[in-house]
Formats: C-alpha cells, sequence, structure tokens
C-alpha cells in the first residue's frame, strides 16, 4: 500500500499555517510545519517529503537559499513557494531554477489544493516509471545495453557488441528521425568519423530501398557494395541492421567486412539478430523512460516545455547549429501589464490567459522549434535553423498575434494584452545558452521600459546593459 504524501510546510506565519492546515483537513496527506530554515533542513534530512511549500522570507536563512540546500540533499526537490507580492520577483528567479510553482498571498484555498494536487500527480507518475526502469534487467553481454537510458551510449555499446560478435572490420550507428536526409552517426567502430560522413553522402539514393524491406537485417547488394567501395576500398561485404519500435525507425547500423575478412556467415548472421532484438529492446526503455522524464520537463498549467526543459534543448540545439554552421534564435516573450489581470479578474482567470497565450504562440511557429513557459508570465521560444530576418517576422507575427486576440472571451470578458519581445542569436549574439536568454531578456527588457507592444533585436548596447526591477 502506497503510503501517504508527505508534505512540508516552511512558515513562521501561524495565521498561514492555520490556512494550510484547514485547507488541506480533508486530504490524504501528511504534513508537518516548522517555523525557520534550522529546523526545515533538520526535518528534510530525516525524512523524504514529497512536496516543500515555503515562504521567501524566512528568519535566518531566506526561502531561496533553503531551495538551494534542499536540492543539495535531493536533486529536483518539488517546492512551491507561497509568498507576498513584494518577493513575487524572488519566487520567480527561484521557477526559473527549478521550483515548482509559485502562489502569492493571500491564497485561495481551491486553487491551493489543486496546484498541491497536480504537484503530487505529476512527481508519482515520474517515480513509477523510475520504478519501472530500475527493474529492467538483461543478462550476459545486452545487459548494460538494455539498462542504459541515453542514446549515444545505446549506441557505443550496440556496435561495440556487434562489430565483435558479428567479427566485422567496421561498423557505424546511425541516428535516424524519418527525415531522409536528416541523419547523425552517433558512434563509429573501425572507421573514421569523416568516412562515415562519406557513405551518408551516398546514403539517400538507397534509403528508400531500404525502408521498404521487412527484414530487420540484410546484406547489401551488388550495386551498393561497388558503389560504397568508392568510400571504403577493400569492401567485400556489407549489413544493414534496422532497429525499428512498432512503426518507427529509431537507427540504421551498417557493418562492413574487408576482403581479408570475407563475406558474413550464417552464424555471424543470426548472433546479429539477437542482437538486434536487445537493441529494439533497449530503444523501447529508452522512449518509455524519455516519456516519464519527459513529464517533468512540462509545465502543469499551459503544457509547454518548462524551464528545466529550455537549457537541455539549448545544448542539443547549439551542438547541432555548431556541427552543422545553421543559426539558431532565442525569443524572450513577457505580457505587458499581467499582474493587472490577476488583480482584476484573480489568478484563476490569470492561469486561463496564460493557457490561451500558449495557444496563440503555437500558432506563430513551427511544430519544430520549442515553446517554453519561462516563468509567470514570461515565455521562451527556440527557433531552430532560423536567420535574424526570418525570426524578426516571426516575433512581428507573434506581437500581432497577442495584440489582435481577445483573451477569455468564451466566458463573456474581453481581455486585451501586448507584449514584449526580445531576440538574441547563435552565433551573433552568444555563443552559449546562458547568454542567448540573457542577452534575449535584455532586449525584451528596452521594449517593458519604453513604449511596451514591441520587439527588439539584441546589440552590443543592449548587451552591456544590466536590467533593473521592473
Amino acid at each position: 500500500m502506497r503510503s501517504k504524501p508527505k508534505i512540508l510546510i516552511v512558515d513562521d506565519d501561524a495565521t498561514f499555517v492555520d490556512f494550510v492546515l484547514c485547507a488541506l483537513k480533508n486530504e490524504t496527506y501528511s504534513v508537518c510545519c516548522v517555523k525557520n530554515a534550522d529546523e526545515a533542513l533538520q526535518e528534510y534530512n530525516k525524512t523524504e517529503y514529497n512536496l516543500v511549500i515555503t515562504e521567501v522570507i524566512l528568519p535566518g536563512m531566506d526561502g531561496i537559499k533553503l531551495f538551494e540546500k534542499f536540492n543539495e540533499i535531493r536533486p529536483y526537490t518539488d517546492v512551491i513557494f507561497c509568498t507576498s507580492y513584494s518577493s513575487v520577483e524572488s519566487a520567480v528567479k527561484a521557477l526559473k531554477d527549478g521550483a515548482y510553482d509559485y502562489l502569492t498571498k493571500p491564497v485561495n484555498a481551491d486553487e491551493f489544493r489543486l496546484v498541491i494536487h497536480r504537484c503530487l500527480e505529476q512527481r508519482k507518475i515520474f517515480e513509477e516509471n523510475e520504478e519501472l526502469r530500475k527493474m529492467v534487467q538483461l543478462i550476459e553481454s545486452c545487459k548494460s545495453l538494455s539498462s542504459t537510458f541515453d542514446k549515444e551510449k545505446i549506441s557505443t555499446i550496440a556496435l561495440e557488441v556487434l562489430v565483435s560478435e558479428v567479427k566485422a572490420t567496421a561498423g557505424f550507428f546511425v541516428s535516424y528521425d524519418q527525415n531522409d536526409t536528416d541523419f547523425d552517426i552517433l558512434s563509429s567502430k573501425g572507421i573514421s568519423s569523416a568516412k562515415s560522413e562519406d557513405f551518408l553522402r551516398l546514403f539517400p539514393q538507397y534509403i528508400k530501398n531500404w525502408k521498404k524491406k521487412k527484414a530487420a537485417l540484410f546484406h547489401f547488394n551488388k550495386d551498393e557494395t561497388n558503389k560504397f567501395k568508392e568510400i571504403y576500398k577493400s569492401l567485400k561485404d556489407g549489413i544493414v541492421i534496422k532497429i525499428q519500435v512498432n512503426s518507427t525507425i529509431k537507427a540504421l547500423i551498417i557493418l562492413l567486412n574487408n576482403a581479408k575478412r570475407g563475406n558474413f556467415t550464417p552464424t555471424r548472421i543470426k548472433n546479429a539478430e539477437f542482437i538486434v532484438k536487445e537493441t529494439t529492446l533497449a530503444f523501447k526503455n529508452l522512449d518509455q523512460y524519455l516519456g516519464a522524464k519527459e513529464l517533468a520537463y512540462i509545465d502543469d498549467l499551459t503544457n509547454l516545455y518548462n524551464s528545466r526543459y529550455l537549457y537541455l534543448i539549448l545544448d542539443r540545439e547549439i551542438k547541432r547549429a555548431k556541427r552543422f554552421k545553421t543559426s539558431l534564435l532565442v525569443l524572450f516573450i513577457d505580457l505587458d501589464l499581467f499582474k493587472k489581470v490577476n488583480d482584476t479578474y484573480g489568478h484563476l482567470i490569470g492561469g486561463k490567459v496564460l493557457v490561451e497565450m500558449a495557444q496563440v504562440l503555437t500558432k506563430c511557429v513551427r511544430e519544430i522549434d520549442t515553446m517554453v513557459r519561462y516563468g509567470g508570465d514570461e515565455y521562451i521560444i527556440v527557433l531552430t535553423e532560423t536567420d535574424l530576418d526570418t525570426g524578426m517576422k516571426v516575433a512581428e507575427r507573434i506581437r500581432k498575434g497577442i495584440e489582435d486576440h481577445v483573451f477569455v472571451k468564451d466566458e463573456g470578458l474581453d481581455i486585451r494584452l501586448t507584449a514584449c519581445i526580445g531576440l538574441a542569436g547563435y552565433p551573433e549574439h552568444a555563443k552559449t545558452k546562458r547568454e542567448l536568454i540573457h542577452f534575449a531578456d535584455m532586449a525584451m527588457y528596452i521594449g517593458k521600459g519604453t513604449t511596451k507592444n514591441a520587439v527588439y533585436i539584441a546589440t552590443d548596447k543592449i548587451k552591456s546593459m544590466k536590467r533593473s526591477a521592473s
């Protein structure tokens, strides 16, 4: 039987503590209340809490520093800040650093219970999938293969085992993204990365034939062998292995034999077929794991990605842009005067506005672009393979789309908003993910401090600015 979720309340305000106990009295939670950071750390060290609810301003160590301490004890601690408007900026900063959410006092009891429920449900799903991951066990040489949840490690292990067991002279592992021209060599053995890239340049003319084959493993035909000799001059025989999960091709593995080694024998092929099954299972497990992991990267309100995911996607896209000598843009979007919406209509309506905002953004960008709710009413969009001229057009389309949209119209309201958008590009303005976000933020802030409802690109002058409190 699953134990009750444990919630730690850290607040020296007796009135708020009474509110919490009253709001949660009918819920199946185990609640512990402490008054300061020292007591909180003592409790957190001896008990594994599912959720911490804390004030930003505390006696002694403040709530932001306490949040950092919690993460040192157990990474990815779920923390909700309940604080006054005067401390909202600090709470938003904590949100960007990985806190789950923040609420402003006085807190609505229904909203309070809803945020807690969503947080605990998301954590439960993630933990269940983590438990599933830990249960995965395989034997012999493929045990490490199927217990690995990193695509590059899977490729390295699978290729190492295949080359060894099949007695190939060379091979390389190709990640496949369902686009006939979009391949990525994850690992190679017995052949240089440069020659593996040369193979890919000959790849497209054969890919359609290889995709049509029902078998998971098949030999090069005569034409392919002769063609690929241009790259691997001593080529005698080659086989292609498809790693396919359901109807989706996840990867292709190319194994080569030179004239000295001869053709692949039936015994070698049989060994390869066993390893293919284990590699396919590894990719199935990887899909399950990534699906569970993605839940931790989804903003619960808008269903966009959250700030945790932003840093991962920027790492990946900067590497891709550097490799293929392309560019990418970061758009930093901040709604103008959004606080008035919460003050006038309440946080529940404010939440609906933020959800609609996500829908407006979705209509303005491509499916391959990444949208993130960065915190509060701030959003970030990562535009891949996009130059500044195109990025400006997209930003202007977004600005106009927000300006023209009537929010919460279905409930008889007529809420009109505008937004400021800042752009920063790789490699024009920044070389790192944090610089990209910072410079786009600074460009956005020019609009916030002047006309509002504007789009600005990062410049040398903007990059040297320091942002003050808004």
